[in-house]
């Protein structure tokens, strides 16, 4: 009889992974803003957009700068709107209405 057939030749072994558990070491972070030049590395359209916050910013405080001065009063428009309601229904007392050209019914 035959000698029996020779298993199949094993495949080989993976190669072993890199040191380090195979993975990539981190990217270096990136580098950081320098205070000053961050406004000049920035776009046009983010330059406009800062440019507007600080306005909004200055105008504020002016603004209440004038108030803690006494130079301007804040009304808060709620009360305001309140007021006025009370107002006007304190002063506005219903009113009997009157009857204008209008014909007596005649029974025939």
């Amino acid at each position: 009889s035959p000698p029996p057939a020779a298993p199949p030749p094993l495949p080989p072994p993976p190669p072993p992974p890199p040191p380090g558990g195979g993975l990539l070491p981190p990217p270096p972070p990136p580098p950081l803003p320098q205070p000053g030049a961050s406004a000049a590395a920035a776009p046009d359209g983010q330059d406009a957009l800062f440019a507007a916050i600080r306005a909004r910013k200055e105008k504020q405080e002016a603004r209440a700068a004038k108030i803690a001065a006494g130079e301007l009063t804040y009304e808060d428009p709620r009360e305001k709107k309140l007021k006025e309601e009370a107002n006007a229904a304190a002063s506005s007392k219903p009113k009997r209405e009157r009857r204008k050209n209008v014909p007596k019914k005649v029974s025939i």
